[in-house]
């Protein structure tokens, strides 16, 4: 979000609205289409779940199926519930202008300390003041430090800062009494940054279609899951061989990522392209920066 809209204008309300547009067109159409998938059921026999069109609407609920958990039907829904709400938080920023990480940063900070300063029961409060908001935070200040530092090739940088993170990653993290965001988050993050040094300038053309294609993957993989285990099952099903569980990643991978790609094909970018056209003007979409689909 903070690298798209770097140059972003020309005006901040005509930033903020271009901007909130785009993303509600990449994110709400399919996200919808794959609720409607997994609740068709419920859907034809009348039967579905009140609760449930919360999820449409991306506000966070208890999921009785996973208990105490704050999920949607779809259960990878709950990162777009945050970035739902990211998009917002976005948007009204760059109504401030040059002042935009001055009005995100404590907005999200007071937000995080409040979750820590007070138990909420409801989903909605504990969803809104989690700790995980700060690993937000985190994506911006990568973006900063890119913008001052550039991006060049650095392969010693950037095996320090992978070694670092994943070196950090098993033998800090999960804390028994730290959130996530504290520990997994910065070092997450260091594998990110190591990650834009490793491969700035590398294009790859399979691996960018699969880039094009990672929300559409993301939607879509548990689905897969059911041919997955169609085509697999010759393997053993107790105590398989390390080689039968590499096969089974494998095709399991495999699987999704075909999937995905066909839906990004035929559903994600026809739908992109049509409400593109129809939401925004022909003169902004050939000079704003960020209008690949790839990504969210």
């Amino acid at each position: 979000m903070a690298w798209t809209t770097r140059h972003a204008g020309p005006t901040p309300t005509q930033a903020a609205f271009d901007f909130l547009v785009r993303r509600l067109i990449r994110v709400v159409p399919l996200y919808w289409l794959a609720l409607l998938w997994i609740t068709k059921r419920d859907l034809v026999h009348l039967e579905l779940d009140p609760a449930v069109l919360l999820d449409f609407v991306f506000l966070p609920r208890f999921n009785p199926d996973h208990f105490n958990h704050i999920f949607p039907v779809l259960v990878p829904g709950w990162t777009i519930n945050y970035e739902m709400f990211f998009y917002a938080v976005f948007a009204i920023s760059l109504l401030f202008g040059k002042y935009q990480y001055a009005i995100i940063f404590p907005a999200l900070a007071f937000l995080i300390t409040l979750g820590h300063l007070v138990e909420y029961p409801s989903a909605f409060g504990q969803f809104y003041t989690s700790s995980i908001m700060a690993e937000f935070l985190y994506g911006i200040l990568i973006c900063k430090w890119v913008q001052r530092h550039g991006q060049d090739h650095h392969p010693r940088l950037a095996w320090l800062a992978l070694i670092s993170g994943f070196v950090g990653l098993a033998l800090l993290w999960p804390g028994d009494h730290i959130p996530r965001a504290y520990v997994a988050g910065p070092l997450a993050a260091l594998i990110v940054y190591a990650g834009i040094l490793a491969f700035n300038g590398w294009h790859v053309p399979w691996l960018h279609r699969l880039a094009d294609a990672s929300f559409s993957i993301y939607l879509t993989h548990l689905f897969t899951f059911r041919l997955s285990r169609t085509l697999l099952q010759g393997l053993p099903p107790d105590q398989p061989s390390p080689v039968a569980m590499v096969v089974a990643v494998g095709v399991q991978l495999a699987v999704a990522a075909a999937v995905g790609l066909l839906v990004h094909r035929w559903i994600e970018q026809p739908l992109t392209r049509y409400l593109t056209r129809r939401f925004l003007k022909p003169r902004r979409l050939a000079t704003e920066p960020g209008m690949s689909t790839s990504g969210s």
